[in-house]
């Protein structure tokens, strides 16, 4: 039962991991979260309180504001250098069909959302003291790598080995496909996996809880080897401490924009319906009532009935004031892309002065990103047994700023001049970052794409085909119109 409870630390986060899963997932989520976010009114019945939920609508900032940096992040290609040995299996990294890149967007999306995420670089269990390389490859075993959220690393321990901080111990929560009660039923049960140092090699454990007895019990052990030794560290990549979710204070006035939207929308709900009354009137039989609508008419014995309409004079000036002033704010606190740019007033330099706290955190996470990925495909590639530089760069030029003409023949004339850092290559690259051509354009293929073109003079007229126009002679006889 031990190996399921998490950590003091896991469960101090817990309660704000949760709230962001439920405003990122959106209007559903908060829906069926309920009282969670939404308290139920004084005396109020359950049914009236779900159809108080559920009027309220939710402007999901949060997600849109997730997506934007995300895609601020990903706008060019990630810089990627690998040993030839594992540059294919960079196309299906988890052996589940999803790249290096798809891997590195979802991780973006967790170290933004949560702030905390784990990359775990794995092997399958084989008998490496018969087998081959040969035999390896014909049954496609290779390292695979493996995100796990911040929900599913329960417990992560470090300490001191030969005289460095390492990770010691962590605990893994992990869903398991069982067999069901017939071939189409499938069970999904918790697994638990224990990577820990033992005696300083790397040891694996798996877990599960016995739902009768509710004890721990152990499904596998065994040691992972490298190239036929037992491994001295865990390759798990996970930050020491656990922070606060980045995006927490946009995620709080979230939910209460979202509270306020409930009462804004029960308060119209009740007073825009009309509410008709009737003063004086006292019911012929028991149980006679009055139907309110076109075609049906009211008839009082007594001369003194008076009937009218409760309304409402104002229109809750002060809810919509509220749900405006907190959408301003969330605007500020990091949904920026909600509101509209005054790019007729401000300035470049203004501009970009009002986006360097989200280039802060972009930067950050970026760099971030960048440096724990490069550390698990350098234990993928010793894995696979391939040697060599490993490179993967993230994208930290976020706003995209076309050159203007004079900038682009500023640096085709430096480049033709041979000028310090304007060779072939450089000069492709700052046309790359100034959005002159494709990012993912490489040089080989740049220059087999003018290598195919027919000369031209300068100053030569182009067609539409990119084929240079050849001027007619100045004899030339010309066509006279009709």
């Amino acid at each position: 039962m031990a190996v399921e409870k998490p950590s003091a630390e896991y469960l101090k986060f817990s309660d704000k991991w949760q709230r962001c899963r439920d405003v990122d997932c959106g209007q559903d989520a908060m829906h069926a979260a309920g009282v969670r976010y939404v308290p139920m009114l004084k005396e109020q019945y359950q049914a009236d309180y779900a159809a108080y939920v559920l009027r309220g609508t939710f402007f999901n900032a949060t997600a849109r504001t997730v997506s934007g940096l995300v895609g601020m992040l990903f706008r060019q290609p990630p810089k990627v250098d690998v040993p030839a040995g594992i540059n294919d299996y960079l196309n299906d990294v988890t052996m589940s069909g999803k790249s290096m890149d798809k891997l590195a967007e979802e991780m973006a999306k967790e170290e933004i959302l949560i702030g905390r995420s784990g990359l775990l670089v794995d092997y399958p269990i084989v008998d490496v003291a018969t087998m081959t390389q040969a035999d390896a490859e014909a049954l496609n075993l290779r390292p695979t790598m493996q995100l796990y959220k911040a929900e599913s690393i329960l417990d992560a321990r470090w300490g001191r080995v030969k005289n460095a901080t390492v990770l010691t111990m962590a605990r893994l929560k992990e869903l398991a496909s069982v067999p069901g009660n017939n071939e189409f039923e499938e069970k999904m049960e918790d697994r638990f996996r224990v990577l820990d140092l033992a005696e300083g090699k790397y040891r694996v454990r798996i877990f599960k809880v016995d739902s009768a007895t509710g004890q721990d019990v152990l499904l596998e052990e065994f040691t992972p080897l490298m190239n036929g030794e037992p491994m001295d560290y865990i390759p798990f990549d996970v930050e020491p401490d656990i922070e606060e979710p980045p995006l927490l204070d946009l995620v709080n006035t979230n939910v209460s924009h979202y509270r306020t939207t409930v009462d804004y929308e029960h308060g119209c709900h009740w007073t825009g319906l009309s509410q008709p009354w009737v003063a004086g009137w006292t019911p012929d039989n028991p149980g006679d009532k009055l139907y309110f609508g076109g075609g049906n008419v009211w008839s009082f014995r007594d001369p003194g009935s008076v009937p009218g309409i409760l309304s409402l004079d104002h229109d809750f000036v002060a809810l919509a004031a509220n749900l405006t002033r907190k959408e301003q704010q969330m605007a500020v606190l990091g949904a920026r892309m909600l509101e509209a740019q005054k790019k007729a007033v401000e300035t470049a330099e203004t501009t970009s002065i009002h986006r360097k706290g989200e280039e802060s955190l972009l930067s950050a996470t970026a760099l971030e990103i960048s440096t724990r990925i490069e550390r698990a495909l350098g234990w993928f590639a010793d894995w696979a047994g391939a040697s060599g530089k490993v490179t993967y760069q993230i994208n930290r030029d976020f706003y995209p700023r076309g050159m203007t003409a004079p900038e682009i023949l500023a640096r085709v004339q430096s480049w033709q001049q041979g000028a310090p850092g304007f060779s072939d290559q450089s000069l492709l690259e700052q046309l790359q970052r100034g959005d002159v051509v494709s990012a993912d354009l490489t040089l080989e293929e740049e220059q087999a794409r003018i290598a195919t073109q027919a000369p031209r003079l300068q100053g030569q007229p182009v067609g539409p085909d990119g084929k240079p126009i050849t001027p007619a002679p100045l004899n030339a006889p010309t066509k006279q119109p009709a």
